[in-house]
């Protein structure tokens, strides 16, 4: 408005002048504030008309949510122009930017207010009812700072896709969610080499083994953009397969899936998917990874994980697959509980399968990943929906993450340059500290700390305070690839196939006690104390 009046009696005095410098007296006095009134009712029309057209004629088909749109970038013009155009549910009122250049300047005809110290007044004066935070390249640290100031108002929050969904999804800057924890954890966008992965999986049949899970289903779906020959779904589970089979005929209709149900304990039933459909390269994630639950199951835990993976190890030797890669845990190292044991034992397995096989077999270990079934995310979500608490075995407790996209572009990456016999690490990052996870995800969830409150209930059996991604004996090299390293370890394989075979057939006669005596000996690093005792007794009842 004062703008307009500005130009308006700027214009006027130009005329003025311009009449009294021509000697023209004719013109009357009031000529003069009629001109003035008229030109400001005009300008006044111009400017307002398209945001009557968007605002008010708007309002009287559907309410609109007023929406604050913090970075005035290319996404958040993006993001702005998109509103208007499609004219949706949100009815955008101005930018907030910490670029000093932009404070007060009018982008897409709309005010940049001031920078994000300022969200909580302009959210107060103009009546937001939504804040979207739409800097797709901001690292977790300033997404983190501007949801805190976003917190101390009463506007839902959003925030556009980052760049690494944009890259890695069928996603675009206008398609605005809610805030999600992985915000405030993410990390710079992993550049992977797509030349590299594309040479390895294009035009090849390949088996992603427990194809249902949280890595296995991303697997496939990544996978997929790399126009393989087929893929091979097995899994355990009929309804997580028929759940990733149909995900994957909506979004590739294109590639050719097979959907096998099948145990990984049961040899024969592999080999007949072996023999038939002859893949070349395998991914193996199927597992059971529950750390609690394998402690009080130690031969399913044995069997699945051990035996399973020795299974398809064998069969892809005997059947040439030209790769073969295995999702390894950082519970493995240094293990104190039965599931990191077996897990253990599986690179170990893996490992001595490349002595003995032209097969490259290759693994790959990382942490946490955000979202899948043993994450204690979808646990503290479920607590947050009941009204808390949210129960924390220990203060202190650190653990790392990493999204599941990441991880799974990561152990592409890492098939590709694998040669056989690496223990392939993942960069994860710093630990993060579980309790400060917990209370990231109460505010998120929109309330305050005193409204949740956090359990300490102890650390379970085979739970580690922390967990680390290398052993001590471990040697660590790096790769071409900044977030992916390399671990060698030299291991001893004498009698080891023996014990393998005995290790199975105590486990088949749930004998506790030989079955314990062949764990230590494989893996001299176990850290848990057993006092032996008729469990197995207690397993079976």
């Amino acid at each position: 408005m004062i703008s307009v009046v500005w130009a308006t009696s700027l214009g006027s005095i130009a005329f003025v002048l311009i009449v009294y410098l021509s000697n023209n007296s004719s013109f009357p006095r009031s000529i003069f504030l009629f001109e003035w009134a008229l030109m400001l009712i005009a300008f006044l029309m111009v400017r307002s008309s398209r945001r009557f057209s968007t605002e008010i004629i708007n309002v009287s088909k559907k309410p609109k949510q007023r929406a604050l749109i913090v970075g005035a970038g290319i996404a958040g013009q993006h993001l702005v122009s998109e509103m208007i155009r499609l004219k949706n549910e949100y009815m955008p009122i101005g930018f907030i930017d910490d670029d000093k250049q932009k404070i007060k300047a009018r982008i897409n005809g709309l005010k940049v207010f001031g920078d994000k110290y300022s969200i909580p007044s302009v959210v107060k004066d103009w009546e937001i009812d939504i804040i979207v935070i739409s800097i797709p390249s901001a690292n977790a640290g300033v997404i983190k700072e501007i949801a805190e100031i976003c917190s101390k108002t009463k506007a839902e929050v959003k925030i556009v896709p980052s760049i690494q969904e944009i890259i890695t999804g069928d996603v675009s800057v206008s398609h605005i969610r809610e805030m999600r924890i992985e915000d405030l954890l993410g990390r710079k966008p992993i550049l992977i080499d797509n030349t590299e992965i594309s040479e390895l999986i294009k035009d090849k049949v390949i088996m992603v083994t427990g194809a249902g899970g949280s890595i296995g289903s991303e697997l496939v779906m990544q996978l997929s953009k790399f126009s393989p020959q087929k893929i091979i779904l097995l899994g355990h589970g009929e309804n997580s397969i028929f759940k990733i089979s149909n995900k994957l005929k909506e979004e590739k209709p294109q590639i050719n899936q097979v959907r096998i149900i099948a145990d990984i304990k049961d040899k024969k039933m592999l080999e007949r998917v072996f023999s038939h459909y002859n893949p070349q390269i395998v991914f193996h994630a199927a597992a059971h990874k529950h750390v609690p639950l394998m402690e009080e199951n130690l031969f399913e835990a044995i069997m699945n994980n051990v035996y399973g993976t020795k299974n398809l190890a064998e069969l892809s030797s005997k059947y040439r697959v030209s790769k073969f890669i295995n999702i390894s845990t950082d519970k493995a190292v240094n293990p104190t509980s039965v599931m990191g044991t077996t897990k253990r034992m599986v690179e170990l397995v893996v490992k001595y399968f490349n002595l003995l096989s032209e097969t490259d077999f290759i693994t790959v270990r990382f942490g946490n990943v955000i979202g899948s079934r043993g994450s204690v995310i979808p646990i503290f979500q479920e607590q947050i929906l009941k009204g808390g608490p949210l129960n924390i075995t220990h203060p202190d407790m650190t653990r790392y993450f990493m999204t599941i996209p990441e991880a799974v572009q990561l152990v592409m990456q890492a098939a590709a340059l694998g040669k056989g016999d690496e223990i392939f690490v993942l960069d994860m990052g710093d630990p993060i500290k579980i309790t400060d996870l917990a209370i990231n995800m109460i505010k998120l969830s929109g309330y305050s700390e005193s409204d949740i409150q956090i359990n300490y209930t102890g650390i379970r059996e085979g739970e580690k305070l922390h967990e680390s991604l290398f052993m001590d004996t471990e040697k660590i090299d790096t790769t071409k690839h900044e977030k992916i390293l390399v671990s060698f370890l030299d291991i001893n394989y004498d009698n080891f196939s023996q014990d393998l075979e005995d290790l199975f057939l105590y486990t088949s006669e749930f004998d506790t006690e030989n079955v314990y005596k062949i764990i230590f000996r494989l893996v001299p690093d176990f850290k848990k104390k057993i006092e032996i005792e008729d469990i197995s007794t207690k397993q079976l009842q």
